[in-house]
């Protein structure tokens, strides 16, 4: 175990987040086997195996917990009453409130080519082709589909928001990819819109698509159309009540379940399920998975608040030379995925230096929790500082956190600054070296955090 880690996994102040990923590849019973701080019960624990649940296939990943510091932890299923179960070093699993979950671990990229979007932000990796037939049908109300290594699933048209179809495996540009269809399609709200591979638009009303004859039937203005499957690279359903892009859905579920095949599950609940777990999907229905099979989790529960998901009160940007940016919301600043040290993060804003971003507080959140690092966008160039700033009502502002100059490539450094008696919040990104070149700030999981105690009733 590094000299930075505690015992029994959890962070020291000062430690990187990104040196508790790189920790979490190797357990801590192993680890601990390089240090001789613990002495001859950690060789016996080590040498006897894992403990009773632990399950060797599952990954080891950051478990980050509101209320508490990251620590490397594994997955083991759930209880019968929702909470969710970890081995995080101790000599018994760790319980998590499921409300309490920030994230566990990144999601898995799908490499699949073709993927299912839906509006509550599920994403389903789709059964390959078989014989030239694609596992999915999309009726005027239903759609008919077949999940790689998930089953069959009925789901509502209303749920659908996009399909890609002939997706490239590099995850960046596979997301460019739906990035770029719903924009496409914001432009055509109330029509649903077929982009062929050379990049034509049709826009109408699809009547049906999939399955055989591998066509989509699309009225248009210019009267009924059949396009064959093999010449379209993706499908936009028009907006309904409950559409959005993909980001931000208009009910946030409880958790967002990430799979090994690169499938994403909006689940308002998790429950044991014999030796399985049982997700209920507004969109899905009940999914059954193994455990095994769950390797990222993101919470969205009662006692966190993302940052990326609230209103600012200001936002200022001043330009090194001319170039003006914008803040963003889920997405690095170049509008791409937040990804750190060759993961993804589904959570977080998005600055350039120098700017500041300004957020009213309530009182009714503890602590102000991110973790902050240049982009990989930034292909190893960037150099910022982050500040937190806090103000009182009437007072002036008062600086609680300062990261130190950050560079791309470079540690990220987790930031967690009490609230008490603030009513403003204030994050800064500043230059660093070489102006403000590539400086592509990334605050991941940014959020205002309250302990399990202090929800409402």
């Amino acid at each position: 175990m590094s000299d930075g880690a505690m015992p029994n996994g959890y962070l020291r102040a000062g430690r990187s987040a990104t040196a508790a990923v790189r920790d979490a590849a190797t357990p801590p019973r192993l680890a601990a086997l390089s240090s001789r701080r613990f002495g001859p019960l950690v060789l016996l624990l080590a040498v006897a195996g894992a403990a009773p649940g632990v399950n060797a296939d599952q990954p080891w990943g950051e478990l980050v917990v509101a209320g508490r510091p990251a620590a490397p932890a594994q997955f083991l299923g759930c209880t019968g009453d929702g909470s969710l179960r970890f081995d995080a070093g101790g000599d018994a699993p760790l319980a998590v409130d499921a409300d309490a979950l920030v994230r566990w671990s990144t999601p898995a990229a799908s490499r699949g080519s073709e993927d299912l979007y839906l509006t509550d932000g599920s994403r389903i990796r789709l059964a390959p082709a078989w014989a030239g037939n694609r596992g999915w049908t999309v009726g005027a109300d239903v759609a008919s589909i077949t999940g790689h290594q998930l089953g069959d699933f009925q789901v509502p048209r209303e749920r659908l928001l996009a399909m890609g179809l002939k997706l490239p495996p590099n995850e960046v540009e596979r997301r460019r990819r739906i990035d770029e269809l719903l924009r496409r399609q914001s432009e055509h709200p109330a029509s649903d819109l077929l982009v062929l591979d050379n990049g034509d638009l049709l826009a109408g009303e699809l009547k049906e698509a999939g399955g055989p004859p591998q066509v989509a039937v699309l009225h248009s203005e210019i009267g009924r159309l059949e396009v064959p499957l093999a010449r379209v690279s993706g499908i936009a359903l028009a907006k309904g009540a409950g559409a959005n892009t993909g980001t931000q859905p208009p009910r946030v579920p409880r958790i967002l379940v990430g799979l090994g095949n690169g499938s994403l599950i909006a689940a308002d609940s998790m429950a044991a399920d014999g030796e399985r777990v049982l997700l209920r999907s507004r969109s899905l229905g009940e999914v059954r998975v193994a455990a095994e099979e769950i390797t990222s989790l993101q919470g969205f529960g009662e006692c966190c608040e993302y940052l990326s998901q609230a209103t600012p009160i200001g936002y200022k940007h001043t330009p090194y030379l001319e170039l003006p940016w914008s803040f963003t919301s889920d997405r690095n600043v170049l509008g791409g995925l937040l990804r750190v040290g060759g993961k993804t993060y589904l959570k977080g804003l998005g600055l350039h230096s120098a700017s500041e971003i300004t957020y009213a507080l309530d009182g009714r959140f503890d602590t102000f929790a991110a973790t902050i690092a240049v982009d990989d966008a930034a292909e190893g160039g960037g150099s910022i500082i982050a500040r937190v700033l806090l103000q009182q009502d009437g007072g002036a502002w008062r600086e609680a956190f300062a990261s130190g100059v950050l560079r791309g490539g470079g540690a990220a450094v987790a930031a967690s600054v009490p609230l008490a008696g603030a009513a403003r919040l204030k994050l800064v990104v500043d230059y660093a070296d070489r102006g403000d070149e590539r400086d592509y700030a990334d605050w991941l999981d940014a959020r205002l955090e309250r302990t399990a105690d202090d929800r409402s009733p």
